[in-house]
């Protein structure tokens, strides 16, 4: 992780720790048979809410780690977290 947050910042280790929740998410759905449209399901309110409470624990877990002040590591998640509620939807081809 220190390399991580070397070379990423500490928005790297939140958005890298919640991609690989996502990525267990995504294989504990498959092994359990569940059906999920692969290409829609990132969209759906349940994984933006998992991915959420994903970003505020990989917060908690790096300021744990690397003594960073509460109200910067507030920003670093709220940056993440406007990433994921912000998006544009699908089909909207609009770039920033």
């Amino acid at each position: 992780m220190a390399e991580l947050v070397r070379t990423e910042g500490l928005a790297g280790a939140v958005r890298n720790g919640a991609g690989w929740d996502l990525v267990l998410l995504g294989l504990d759905l498959f092994l359990h048979g569940d059906d999920l449209d692969r290409t829609a399901w990132k969209d759906t309110p349940q994984v933006r809410e998992f991915t959420i409470h994903s970003f505020r624990a990989w917060g908690d877990a790096s300021r744990a780690a690397w003594g960073v002040s509460a109200d910067d590591m507030a920003t670093v998640v709220e940056s993440a977290v406007r990433h994921v509620t912000c998006a544009p939807e699908r089909g909207d081809r609009r770039r920033s």
